[in-house]
């Protein structure tokens, strides 16, 4: 590399400057926000809560509806199935590999309905494909939560605005603090948090 490196603060896995640098033998502070990042906590427990706290029928089906395979879908998906599997349920899941949008949400729910009709909810991985997932249930006169409950994920201002109101998890995007956890460690060496647990919200709206 032609540039000193003081820190790396890796997003994504499969980054290529970090191999670079381990590769070269230097040792630099590395927060891994898919791993190390605190809102890790959020993502590897806030889905499985939602789910836990409604899945309580052994009839009860349950449909994760994701958009790609990056990270935090698959995280989101895991916990899912964990939260699944400890009440001897199988998990369900759609996920086409495509860019997330409402539209999106649409199509998922419809092929969810069509794959298992007397599916009771779907927990998406994001708030755009479950107001997509609530405006095809209008659509097709379906009552949300009487007869299909729905779920999202980041509590958008949108989400909550929606009739009936959104339910979501509500993740502390901005006080995950993992570039000043970067900047302390580079001040300080002796810094060695592995991992801060800041919480999570889970906005019940009116669709579970």
């Amino acid at each position: 590399m032609c540039w000193t490196v003081a820190a790396v603060l890796r997003i994504a896995l499969g980054s290529a400057t970090v191999a670079a640098v381990t590769t070269a033998g230097v040792v630099l502070p590395i927060i891994n926000v898919t791993h190390a990042d605190p809102a890790l906590v959020v993502l590897a427990t806030g889905a499985g809560s939602v789910i836990a706290s409604h899945v309580n029928d052994p009839g009860f089906w349950l449909f994760n509806l994701g958009s790609k395979d990056d990270i935090r879908d698959e995280q989101r998906y895991h916990s899912y199935c964990d939260a699944m599997t400890r009440r001897g349920l199988a998990p369900l899941r759609i996920n086409p590999r495509a860019i997330s949008s409402i539209h999106l949400g649409i199509q998922l729910m419809r092929d969810a309905l069509a794959a298992r009709p007397d599916v009771d909810g779907v927990f998406c991985t994001n708030d755009d494909i479950a107001m997509g997932a609530l405006l095809w249930c209008w659509e097709r006169q379906l009552a949300v939560p009487e007869q299909i409950s729905i779920a999202g994920f980041h509590g958008l201002e949108m989400g909550g605005q929606m009739i009936p109101s959104l339910a979501s998890v509500i993740p502390p995007a901005f006080r995950s603090g993992a570039a000043q956890m970067l900047l302390n460690k580079i001040k300080n060496n002796d810094l060695n948090h592995n991992t801060i647990d800041l919480g999570y919200q889970i906005y019940h709206g009116n669709t579970l």
